[in-house]
């Protein structure tokens, strides 16, 4: 088990182009213009997409889940709490309905809502997985703390989300924070849709709707998510 529902689910890359950081440029001015063109192209290509029919829902992320792609990652602290080795988490971006559509369970709190990461240009509320919460937050109620990471300024933890089996399904979950994608600040991302029917019949009107609503958005790699994560085992059932 590797963390993800994947059956009927399409996925592809897409590449947004976004303002580039010129000499002189201050570094919070450029992220701003970055995250507004960024949050307004990912909510066109989302709403184009949930219009499609059979479609149930529609994710936008910085990498795939279960698929070996590693996000970023970076050293944390908690308010109040002394941890006894140097702390680190993976990152990951992703949309609200990102969990929905890969059957990730949400176990704690709730998922990002189209409201969280806006009006402010780092996120104010973060989703940790189940690993974060067993190897930092043991014993406490992880919904009433608060991390401090990408940025200076203490982030709620509004949600707690099941693990996912990054590098494979033999390879233990590792801690994991989540934001909402548009303070990714990077156009390489990644489409899935949660369909009714075969996934791959999608693959065509998938590519149409990009074209109708970011004719310049290219879109490649489109494969199943059973796909994706049957990459992961290729090796082990060549073997066998």
């Amino acid at each position: 088990d590797a963390g993800v529902a994947s059956p009927q689910v399409l996925t592809a890359a897409i590449s947004i182009t976004l303002p580039v950081q010129q000499p002189g440029d201050v570094l919070d001015a450029w992220a701003k213009r970055t995250v507004s063109v960024l949050d307004a192209r990912i909510d066109a290509i989302q709403t184009r997409l949930r219009a499609l029919p059979g479609v149930e829902s529609v994710a936008i992320a910085n990498r795939l889940p279960a698929s070996g792609d590693w996000g970023w990652n970076s050293v944390f602290s908690i308010p109040g709490r002394t941890l006894d080795d140097t702390p680190s988490a993976e990152w990951r971006f992703v949309s609200p309905d990102y969990f929905r559509t890969f059957g990730i369970p949400v176990n704690a709190g709730r998922a990002f809502d189209a409201k969280d990461g806006s009006g402010a240009l780092y996120p104010t509320q973060v989703l940790v997985n189940q690993a974060f919460v067993d190897r930092y937050l043991s014993g406490t109620d992880p919904l009433s703390q608060t991390i401090v990471i990408f940025g200076d300024q203490p982030k709620r933890i509004v949600g707690v989300v099941g693990n996912v089996h990054q590098a494979g399904p033999d390879r233990p979950p590792n801690a994991e924070v989540y934001f909402p994608v548009a303070k990714a600040a990077v156009g390489d991302l990644v489409v899935a849709l949660k369909v009714r029917g075969t996934a791959l019949a999608f693959a065509g009107p998938l590519r149409r709707a990009m074209h109708e609503v970011a004719p310049d958005v290219p879109l490649y790699s489109i494969r199943t998510m059973d796909d994706v994560t049957g990459d992961k085992l290729l090796l082990r059932r060549f073997n066998m």
